[in-house]
């Protein structure tokens, strides 16, 4: 009797059911997978930052490396052109005409043929601008 005169007994029962299936059916399987995807997040999360703080040390190393190479190419550079300057300099000491032991230097040259053309321009403005 109670079938019929009382409905709502039965939609609570229905209700209970459906809502043990969904929970064994849907929601821990869900929960399940959605927690298992956390995790794997976390776990490359954790991998991505070492793996930036390796190739943060990595170039930081090879930075090193680059400056410490760059001097000793630098070093060797300047140590050629030195070594080059003093061939140079002697190359061009030993070049050098030697002064004659006879003759003297005079004190000051002026040569006579430059005073002649100078004179005769400035005759020659002289002329033009009267």
């Amino acid at each position: 009797m109670c079938f019929r005169t009382c409905p709502v007994l039965w939609v609570i029962v229905f209700v209970l059911l459906t809502t043990i299936a969904l929970n064994n059916l849907l929601f821990k399987p869900l929960l399940r997978v959605m927690r298992q995807r956390d995790e794997t997040m976390a776990s490359a999360r954790a991998a991505a930052d070492r793996a930036a703080s390796e190739a943060a040390r990595a170039t930081a190393e090879f930075d090193t490396k680059t400056a410490a190479a760059r001097a000793e190419v630098y070093r060797e550079m300047d140590e050629t052109r030195r070594v080059a300057q003093k061939q140079r300099t002697e190359l061009v000491a030993a070049r050098a005409p030697k002064p004659r032991p006879s003759a003297a230097k005079p004190d000051r040259v002026s040569p006579p043929r430059l005073t002649r053309p100078v004179a005769a321009s400035s005759r020659t403005l002289t002329r033009s601008e009267r």
